[in-house]
């Protein structure tokens, strides 16, 4: 529900992972402050893609390698989608969390049956790291491929 992007309009976020800077840049519209990060080959993408959506007031574009989380200043509010493709991003994804001690996130999570393992090892991440899940929601939609996929979006707040 991207209409909690109201809610957040006078917090500084980050996007990790950004993609395609889709999530960041509809936050933008909201009013966030944001910054898309991605890892180098990624971000003149998102400086187009800001560019394009006329949110270049609200939005940038960072480089940020969650294997070596180095970014300048602090953050309200992580948005984080679809962040699990390998074994190692959840302890890479915690531990950028961990650096950057954001007291609030968003997250959306396709609920892939291959990546089960990740996702638990993931919420116990967000548990270690004094998280609490605020919000819960699952939506059933299309995947990239037109395919039938749950979808769960999220809320945490640090304790």
């Amino acid at each position: 529900d991207f209409k909690t992007g109201s809610r957040f309009a006078h917090c500084r976020a980050i996007e990790l992972g950004a993609g395609t800077g889709l999530c960041g840049i509809v936050m933008a519209k909201y009013g966030v402050s944001v910054v898309l990060t991605d890892l180098p080959e990624v971000v003149d993408n998102l400086k187009i893609n800001i560019d394009l959506n006329h949110v270049s007031e609200t939005a940038s574009a960072a480089v940020l390698d969650w294997s070596n989380p180095e970014i300048e200043g602090k953050f309200d509010l992580a948005i984080i989608s679809d962040p699990l493709y390998s074994k190692e991003h959840p302890a890479m994804l915690l531990n950028t969390l961990r650096v950057l001690e954001v007291p609030h996130i968003l997250l959306e999570l396709p609920l892939r049956p291959l990546f089960v393992s990740e996702r638990n090892e993931l919420y116990a991440g967000f548990d270690s790291l004094k998280y609490t899940r605020t919000k819960y929601v699952e939506e059933e939609g299309k995947d990239l491929f037109g395919n039938d996929q749950t979808f769960a979006y999220m809320e945490y707040s640090k304790n």
